[in-house]
């Protein structure tokens, strides 16, 4: 799927860049990499939404999940201009890095509603799939919503301060994340058409059916 690929590089970007902030020893170069970072941070919620409401047969307009990503990305890459995404900005030593400490503005918290509302959207948008559906199909919404979780968890842990050194934590865990979709695509075949077809047949059918394999066993009943 182009979409997938498209998350993965929003995410690339980000955890990229975020490894090259904290290598930095002046604020110039780190609010470069910053920048390098919102290349891909303001479209891995929109980009997500848009993947799993195609996935499970949604439609909209994909235009207006990007106009807050367009916004965010603008207001950080221009804030020298009007302070209106980060107040202000400082490099802190924080143990063995540096780390920027900022002090948000408004277009930041709006990126923060954004992020929170997009992945706790996309795990919601399978619970009615996981309740409806067994097997395969089951299984692959749950990975799918499972995914979502983890950057959820890291960036609150950084956001309220518990974090250690004050790292953002949203990098590590998008690997998690990485790792939940691997399975889901190339173990569980999520982008492979048949367990979803097959499951929308049988919910179609209102007698029972009654799945054997070729030993004649039963594998699935309907």
């Amino acid at each position: 799927s182009g979409l997938l690929v498209l998350v993965m590089c929003a995410e690339a970007f980000y955890c990229f860049g975020y490894a090259q902030e904290m290598a930095q020893t002046t604020l110039a170069g780190a609010i470069f990499w910053l920048r390098v970072e919102y290349i891909g941070i303001p479209w891995i919620p929109a980009l997500w939404v848009l993947l799993g409401r195609r996935h499970f047969g949604l439609r909209g307009r994909a235009v207006l999940l990007s106009i807050i990503p367009v916004i965010v990305a603008i207001a950080e890459w221009t804030n020298g201009m009007h302070g209106l995404y980060d107040r202000s900005m400082m490099l802190v030593p924080r143990g063995p890095f540096s780390v920027v400490e900022v002090h948000r503005g408004p277009i930041a918290w709006l990126n923060l509603a954004f992020l929170y509302g997009s992945l706790f959207y996309g795990t919601v948008l399978c619970l009615p799939r996981i309740r409806a559906s067994s097997g395969l199909v089951r299984l692959q919404s749950i990975f799918f919503a499972s995914s979502c979780v983890p950057p959820l968890i890291g960036y609150l842990i950084y956001f309220l301060g518990w974090s250690p050194w004050g790292l953002d934590l949203a990098p590590l865990t998008l690997c998690l994340t990485v790792a939940l979709v691997y399975v889901a695509v190339f173990r569980l075949e999520w982008f492979h058409l048949v367990p979803t077809v097959r499951s929308l047949v049988f919910k179609s059918i209102r007698d029972s059916v009654l799945a054997i394999d070729l030993r004649h066993r039963l594998v699935r009943l309907v």
